[in-house]
């Protein structure tokens, strides 16, 4: 059996005592918890409750938008002092964050974007910017290869429901569509792992050629490791270039081993911790406010926080991971350890 263990670092400064939050409840709304991206998440959210002595819910919606929905209908009978939520359609994650807001309770959007959504602080990381990092690598790879950007791609996407692909879509076609002799095969995965090894599968068979790969999540890994695994490494002729999003244990490993080139890293286990502490700071009465939020010794700092239109927007700078710098010790693929 797997589990998962968090090893945590002191990345909050919280101005707040344990007893302080003692008769606190907080609800935690996220999406799954099968992957260590989401489990980090949960892992992090849960250690600092704990530490301050908050009453902590966690609910997983196991990617069922309609439980998750009942979900939130239990959490309101509840009447938590603040909920944190993660949804699995962003689509419809208005209507529910709606629902919470309507019942008094402090909301902390967390993860995934809700366009039109009413919230406290909607904590993110930047996902245009993302995409742009991501795009950026595959142009220098191409300009390297080939002395100009051109060459044959596929893209393994997420699921459209989910705002953060929409965004990350953006941020990475604001780039590509500078450079029409990159030419790619965009196959939509749904997140759904089985029908994402198939695509690749049948996209190399029908052209072994491809020059790269962006895999729209490290849990897409699995769909590529096959078709890899006996290609030449990073840096050898005929490598398959391979960029992803998250930086999560395997990733990592595939980088050292050379047979992923870059993952942009999500400081999952910091916007987890995050937050739970601007959750408890609205319950104390606290009013947040648009400006720039430092942390020392963090990477993701300076980032900033601006207003939306119908609440305050936290985006968490993002940063690519590579070979140079995956032994990173503070980085979340690191820190969480599947068994």
């Amino acid at each position: 059996m797997r589990k998962s263990r968090l090893l945590l670092v002191g990345v909050l400064l919280l101005a707040v005592c344990v007893s302080g939050f003692a008769a606190t409840k907080v609800a935690y709304l996220t999406v799954v918890l099968d992957h260590p991206y989401w489990r980090a998440q949960a892992a992090g959210v849960e250690a600092i409750a704990k530490k301050l002595g908050v009453e902590l819910t966690v609910l997983n919606a196991a990617n069922d938008p309609i439980k998750q929905a009942s979900q939130v209908d239990s959490v309101i009978l509840q009447k938590p002092d603040a909920v944190i939520f993660t949804a699995v359609d962003t689509g419809a994650g208005a209507a529910l964050a709606a629902k919470i807001k309507a019942a008094g309770i402090h909301l902390i959007v967390n993860n995934r974007p809700i366009p039109g959504a009413t919230y406290d602080l909607q904590i993110v990381i930047d996902p245009i910017a993302m995409g742009k990092q991501s795009a950026q690598a595959f142009v220098d790879f191409a300009k390297a290869r080939y002395g100009s950007p051109k060459g044959t791609f596929l893209e393994l996407q997420g699921q459209l429901s989910d705002d953060n692909v929409i965004q990350w879509e953006k941020g990475f076609k604001s780039v590509m569509d500078k450079y029409p002799n990159m030419k790619w095969n965009v196959q939509n995965t749904n997140w759904d792992i089985v029908r994402a090894t198939q695509q690749a599968a049948d996209a190399f068979m029908a052209n072994p050629d491809y020059d790269g790969v962006w895999t729209q999540s490290d849990a897409l890994i699995p769909a590529v490791t096959p078709i890899v695994r006996d290609k030449p490494k990073s840096g050898e002729k005929g490598h398959v270039f391979w960029v992803s999003h998250s930086a999560d244990e395997y990733a990592l490993s595939l980088i050292r081993e050379g047979q992923m080139d870059m993952s942009v890293n999500m400081p999952v286990n910091d916007m987890a911790g995050l937050s739970l502490e601007y959750a408890l700071q609205l319950v104390k009465g606290q009013k947040l406010r648009p400006g720039t939020v430092t942390r020392k010794g963090a990477p993701w700092s300076p980032s900033k926080i601006v207003k939306g239109e119908k609440g305050l927007d936290f985006y968490l700078a993002s940063w690519p991971v590579t070979s140079k710098n995956a032994d990173d010790p503070t980085l979340w693929g690191n820190l969480m350890k599947t068994e």
